[in-house]
């Protein structure tokens, strides 16, 4: 069984700027349960299956960020086609960019699932259309790599990921003038919290549909 533990804080930068603006802090400050859909503001989209995806102790730690580890987790076992849940934004975001930031731990690897997602962003236009996903390649036993997807194809970071160790990881998706040229990035960090954005991202990929906004962080 391959599960993923993830805590989510949603921020519009990586630091504290005027223009920046907190748009969904979630540290999973429920009790554990065997099924997140309806804890806070966390909803079902589609079929209620039998793998939910759950509430799930002790919450996640990483060095250097007091501001993670408060609470609980999300736990994601991959033991079938599962449930999606949603949480929207407190509003939608329609220019410059928005950036997902969360803790990520894999425990295992299965020979039997190569590659698979598990968090994305969802659009405003009341569609699913889930996008900048977060993917997850089996390298071996112990080890993976990190892409991302906007639509076609998954772009990997072709880095080495160990299993059962916590990496700060973010999302972006960028707004930009044109048609079909906005760009979903992945960033990846194992011990540090950046004060600044880098100046590349590990992996980012342009192609596919653009959205005119992002309203909602899926869980899948």
């Amino acid at each position: 069984m391959k599960k993923f533990y993830l805590t989510l804080i949603l921020l519009a930068s990586f630091t504290i700027q005027s223009k920046s603006q907190n748009l969904l802090t979630e540290d999973f400050l429920y009790q554990p349960v065997d099924s997140l859909e309806n804890s806070g503001n966390w909803f079902r989209s589609g079929l209620n299956t039998e793998y939910n995806i759950k509430v799930a102790s002790p919450g996640l730690v990483y060095p250097g960020n007091s501001g993670y580890g408060k609470g609980n987790s999300a736990l994601i076992a991959n033991a079938g086609n599962g449930d999606i849940v949603y949480h929207h934004f407190s509003k939608a975001v329609t220019s410059d960019a928005v950036y997902l930031s969360f803790l990520f731990r894999s425990d295992s690897l299965p020979t039997t699932l190569t590659q698979g997602t598990c968090i994305s962003f969802n659009p405003n236009t009341g569609a699913t259309f889930h996008n900048t996903s977060l993917y997850i390649k089996r390298l071996s036993e112990n080890t993976f790599d990190l892409g991302i997807r906007k639509s076609e194809p998954i772009v990997y970071n072709n880095a080495v990921y160990q299993i059962g160790k916590t990496y700060l990881v973010v999302l972006k998706y960028t707004f930009l003038q044109g048609v079909d040229n906005d760009i979903s990035s992945i960033y990846v960090f194992e011990n540090e919290v950046p004060k600044s954005e880098p100046a590349q991202p590990h992996a980012s990929s342009a192609q596919g549909e653009d959205h005119p906004g992002q309203a909602s962080v899926v869980l899948n």
